[in-house]
């Protein structure tokens, strides 16, 4: 059976913390509160980028 290391690599844009921010601002301004499916889905489609690396285990023998 072979085996192997499984690492994923979750990394935010640079601009996801000023559209939070800008949000959260809005949303106080106008006294409403945001659709928290459609903020959510919005973010993991454009807001995070995944990288999954797959790394065989080197097997010794002796």
């Amino acid at each position: 059976m072979s085996k192997c290391n499984l690492t994923l690599e979750l990394k935010a844009k640079w601009w996801l913390p000023v559209y939070i921010k800008t949000l959260t601002i809005f949303c106080m301004m106008i006294r409403c509160e945001p659709d928290y499916q459609k903020v959510g889905d919005f973010i993991v489609k454009h807001g995070i980028s995944q990288k999954l690396k797959v790394e065989p285990i080197n097997k010794t023998t002796e």
